[in-house]
């Protein structure tokens, strides 16, 4: 693996809440362009690595290295810029708003309006606003979603509102796309779409996607590489076909029939 350029470098990385340490000296890297699964049972550490990398959370020691930049030296609305972009375990939406102006908002992180072109209503800001709408409305349809795009998003199933908090993502042109547990109330179609999308995304724009996940049928089937975490502990790493077999995996986590367990 070593001549396989890395987009993601973990190193040494742990963090204590009160004592308890929420993540232990874990270490790996990502390659460039994969789609790199987390996983582990509740609790193990998963959705914790992400608010790392996403500055939510600063770690008591270690470092994280996303292309040359050291991601614990830049403050969290630096992260954006960089080019990652992520989803939640539990939705981040406005839920007052349609899902068009969800992901208008992401639209528009990369791309803002100037404060006087907008107070003023200038042609420029028109323009900027024309062309973030229309990059929302083709990630809502990207995702299968489109006739969405003008409902509120409180009145959406809760399937539909983790594609348009993916939408959202999407619209951001992340190089380092983080997704925590997208396929949580999809059924076997969306998921299956899902997958397909996910591919689609490495392949066209080589993005390197992190997947925490329990649907062990989707990280299965389209990740590359698997981390596996268990109290904050990396206890495997290795393609899919081998982590499934790894004893101590099955035991902390996949279950004893055929690891397909959540």
């Amino acid at each position: 693996m070593t001549d396989i350029k890395q987009a993601l470098f973990v190193r040494n990385l742990s963090l204590a809440f009160a004592g308890l340490k929420a993540l232990d000296d874990v270490s790996f890297s990502v390659p460039a362009g994969s789609i790199f699964g987390l996983i582990g049972p509740n609790g193990a550490g998963k959705t914790t690595l992400l608010n790392c990398l996403t500055r939510i959370y600063t770690p008591n020691s270690g470092s994280l290295t996303f292309g040359d930049v050291e991601l614990l030296t830049r403050p969290l609305h630096d992260i954006s810029s960089l080019g990652i972009a992520r989803t939640f375990q539990n939705l981040e939406l406005f839920g007052a708003e349609t899902a068009l102006d969800n992901v208008l908002i992401g639209a528009l992180s990369r791309t803002p309006i100037p404060a006087v072109a907008d107070m003023l209503g200038l042609p420029s800001a028109r323009r900027i606003l024309h062309a973030a709408s229309k990059r929302a409305l083709e990630a809502l349809d990207r995702l299968g979603i489109a006739e969405a795009a003008d409902r509120q998003v409180a009145t959406l199933s809760y399937g539909v509102q983790k594609r348009v908090e993916l939408a959202r993502a999407l619209v951001t042109a992340p190089r380092l796309l983080l997704l925590d547990e997208p396929a949580a109330g999809l059924n076997a179609d969306e998921t299956r779409a899902l997958a397909n999308v996910l591919r689609e995304l490495r392949q066209a724009h080589n993005m390197t996607i992190i997947l925490v996940e329990h649907d062990m049928s989707l990280v299965m089937g389209v990740c590359d590489m698997l981390v596996v975490l268990d109290h904050g502990e990396v206890i495997a790493q290795d393609v899919p076909s081998v982590v499934r077999k790894n004893p101590e995996v099955i035991k902390a986590y996949l279950g004893e029939e055929d690891g397909n367990a959540a």
